[in-house]
């Protein structure tokens, strides 16, 4: 997992710090980590809940941990609506890291993808993500999707432009 080191400057970190201290940031830190261990989501229910609450602070309550994670839906950290409707913690910034972690390839043979909110082309669709269509001349065309990761692209795509140095 990659630390940015400018994590702490970010507004929604720094407006959490600034609400709720040390603790604040601690939580917003250990909840990140705890999605990103096992997975792309978390199930928020009062077991997980518990749970996180016994690997925590000490001084962490029920109701402290509920005010963070809802300051943390509110600022855009993780998906306020997947967290009402679903009861689940995730965003798009850490299913996009999830998958560059993974891997494309990996990724496209999962078979299912509960609470995804990324597109993600499969290898059923012939690399065509099910969400990517484009509206033409009011008939729907789909594209292949290029929402994924634009920079791995220009990334292997300069790999295949370099001609190899001559030997010596």
């Amino acid at each position: 997992m990659q630390i940015n080191p400018l994590f702490f400057e970010t507004p929604e970190v720094a407006a959490i710090g600034s609400e709720f201290g040390a603790e604040g940031e601690l939580t917003v830190i250990r909840l990140l980590c705890a999605i990103g261990k096992d997975d792309y989501y978390m199930r928020w229910d009062h077991m997980h809940k518990m749970a996180f609450i016994g690997r925590s602070v000490a001084t962490m309550t029920s109701d402290l941990l509920d005010r963070i994670v809802a300051r943390m839906a509110e600022y855009g950290l993780i998906d306020a609506e997947m967290l009402e409707s679903a009861g689940v913690i995730t965003s798009a910034e850490i299913q996009r890291q999830y998958v560059r972690t993974m891997g494309r390839a990996r990724c496209r043979r999962r078979a299912e993808w509960p609470y995804l909110l990324i597109c993600l082309p499969t290898a059923a669709s012939g690399g065509l993500c099910p969400g990517c269509r484009i509206r033409y001349a009011g008939k729907t065309r789909r594209v292949k999707c290029r929402v994924l990761d634009r920079a791995a692209d220009r990334r292997i795509s300069r790999r295949k432009r370099r001609t190899p140095t001559p030997v010596r």
